[in-house]
């Protein structure tokens, strides 16, 4: 009879990307992530999101845990960037979360076109 071993697992750091990570609930999503022990790679439009956030987690940032860019997802330069940073830091991305908005102040969500949704 043959024993079957039982093999325990210990999970890896997820390389996880989190639009619009510097405010609000993407904050709150980064924050999570790194109480898990994921590597988190965030961005905002402004430098000064950026920067507080980077204060807030502090010990996350000095342990190379948090990896933060300012950017915009509408362009395709810093997409590139963005890309080439997550595969120059982790080599993959485990789970992407996609917070990033803007509000255009046209009327309500419905009375928004659809070139005002793919914005």
């Amino acid at each position: 009879m043959n024993e079957s071993t039982i093999e325990t697992v210990t999970p890896t750091q997820r390389a996880v990307c989190v639009s619009g990570g510097t405010s609000g609930i993407g904050a709150a999503i980064v924050a999570a992530c790194l109480a898990k022990g994921d590597r988190v790679y965030t961005f905002g439009r402004t430098p000064e999101r950026v920067d507080r956030l980077r204060e807030r987690q502090v010990a996350a940032v000095a342990a190379g845990h948090l990896v933060t860019l300012v950017g915009d997802l509408s362009n395709e330069e810093f997409r590139t960037r963005l890309a080439a940073q997550i595969d120059t830091g982790s080599g993959r991305l485990d789970c992407l979360v996609n917070n990033a908005a803007i509000i255009l102040g046209n009327g309500g969500t419905l009375e928004e076109s659809i070139a005002d949704w793919r914005a």
